[in-house]
């Protein structure tokens, strides 16, 4: 979700006078490669379904990404930024005794792990809704 790392980058650089971000660039580079790497390696060792297979391929006018595959990624996008701008802003509030390094290393590492479970999902749910079409 590059949507959701650069829109709560954005959102929390404009909003403070001393335009810090939420992710630094090394950090939604780290994000990137973390996404990249994942989905290769999901691509490359799945084996391909007999079902999927043998399936008769979409249409040319037919969308690359339909209007269910949006609606999970604005959900997801949404999700991902709301809670990376409430750990931003309310961070020092909720957590008490934490730094600056310390908050922005907490919203790094909760953001990665939203994507990576994220990604979990979504595999999971990938295999059930081919089940259940086939």
């Amino acid at each position: 979700m590059i949507i959701a790392a650069i829109l709560a980058t954005f959102v929390s650089a404009v909003s403070y006078d001393a335009e810090a971000s939420t992710l630094s660039v090394v950090q939604i580079l780290w994000i990137c490669f973390i996404m990249d790497t994942i989905s290769a390696f999901a691509i490359s060792t799945d084996p391909p379904d007999r079902l999927t297979m043998d399936r008769k391929p979409e249409p040319k006018p037919a969308p690359l990404v339909t209007a269910y595959m949006w609606k999970m990624i604005l959900g997801q996008a949404i999700y991902q930024i709301s809670i990376t701008l409430i750990l931003y802003f309310a961070g020092k509030r909720i957590f008490h005794s934490i730094g600056v390094d310390q908050l922005s290393t907490l919203i790094f590492n909760t953001f990665v792990f939203m994507q990576i479970f994220n990604q979990y999902k979504y595999v999971r749910h990938a295999l059930t809704v081919s089940v259940e079409y086939s």
